[in-house]
């Protein structure tokens, strides 16, 4: 990856991000570091990686910018890892299945199963929690008498 390709990545994560991105760096010097580090990490990838990477920022850092590892992360990803907890099928667990979940997990975690349920869809509210089918356990153990 040259030079020039690193400055527009750093462009196109100003415009993005802002002062939540700009505002990282004190002054030029800084800038230049991290477009020069930018260079270093991204040099392996394709310039289909780095796009990659910038379709699904909105979806895995909607309000802050990735940090420079966060983003060669992102560039690493195929389409199938990115996309597929959405692409599975929702399947609600059966009777049995609830039963068995909740004594697992108040074996393993020592915490009653109600709690676990709503930590999962409090985090899927913020974006935090993807998975389709936590989201749809945890629902399900939530509609469940205790």
């Amino acid at each position: 990856m040259d030079e020039t390709i690193a400055a527009r990545i750093f462009q196109k994560l100003c415009l993005a991000y802002g002062k939540k991105f700009r505002g990282q760096f004190l002054d030029e010097a800084e800038e230049r570091e991290y477009k020069y580090e930018l260079e270093r990490e991204l040099a392996d990838l394709s310039v289909d990686d780095v796009k990659r990477a910038f379709n699904t920022l909105p979806e895995y850092h909607p309000s802050f910018p990735p940090t420079l590892y966060e983003f060669r992360k992102l560039c690493l990803k195929r389409p199938t890892e990115v996309y597929k907890a959405e692409e599975t099928e929702a399947v609600a667990p059966s009777p049995e299945q609830a039963k068995r979940l909740k004594q697992i997990t108040k074996k393993k975690l020592g915490i009653p199963s109600r709690d676990w349920a709503r930590n999962i869809l409090k985090l899927s509210k913020k974006g935090e929690y993807k998975t389709q089918y936590g989201i749809d356990l945890a629902k399900a153990a939530l509609r469940e008498p205790e």
